[in-house]
């Protein structure tokens, strides 16, 4: 399976990405780069009861746009006492843990032969989790 083939997560995100674009009236906005390759992210978010609703902005390669994609979909899709799941099921998948998802599955199985991409998978899921990992919990209370 290469990065290119189509019915793959990776594909479907990176050409019908979800959430992409400025969110306005954002309570937080959050940067992160990989001085390695270039990629940059830009998220923009704000907590209400409802729960998180985030969008984001990349210049990034085909791997980083799908992951960004794919991480703004579960923000704004799953409950916000989730997420930190979530976001731990997705990050040992670049380990090559066992994973529940069947999603993140299918995505690391596809970059999984490119293990210099998967710093470009990372990129956004780090950037919102070393974010929210620096800040005083009090700060997301409505």
């Amino acid at each position: 399976m290469t990065m290119y083939e189509k019915n793959t997560i990776l594909w479907d995100h990176f050409k019908e990405p979800r959430y992409e674009g400025k969110l306005n009236h954002c309570h937080h906005r959050i940067f992160g780069k990989n001085p390695l390759c270039g990629d940059e992210i830009t998220i923009t978010c704000l907590k209400s009861e409802a729960g998180w609703q985030a969008n984001y902005q990349t210049k990034s390669c085909m791997v980083c746009t799908a992951s960004a994609s794919l991480l703004m979909t579960m923000i704004n899709e799953s409950q916000s006492n989730l997420l930190d799941n979530i976001i731990v099921e997705f990050l040992n998948g670049a380990e090559n843990k066992p994973l529940v998802s069947k999603e993140f599955a299918n995505f690391w199985q596809t970059i999984s032969k490119y293990p210099v991409r998967h710093k470009c998978a990372l990129l956004p899921w780090k950037t919102w989790q070393d974010y929210f990992l620096t800040r005083d919990p009090n700060e997301f209370n409505n």
